[in-house]
């Protein structure tokens, strides 16, 4: 595993952005997953290596706008 590997597993989900009108939270890596999809795109195990550290990077948050709540505080 290289420096930079390293210092993004030590992270870990360092960034996270409330949606409003987000219905379930969803990380980068999944969203990348999806549109390569959609495209028809095959994946390989570098691909899911990948999106495993996308969602652990940065995760889009489901925001209840009405409560102003995200479902990391309701717990």
């Amino acid at each position: 595993m290289s420096e930079r590997d390293e210092h993004l597993e030590a992270v870990k989900a360092r960034l996270r952005l409330r949606v409003p009108g987000l219905k379930k939270s969803i990380g980068a890596g999944d969203v990348v997953r999806k549109a390569t999809e959609a495209l028809g795109i095959e994946h390989c195990s570098d691909c899911d290596e990948r999106k495993e550290r996308m969602n652990r990077w940065l995760r889009f948050e489901a925001y209840l706008k009405e409560q102003g709540l995200t479902p990391l505080s309701r717990r």
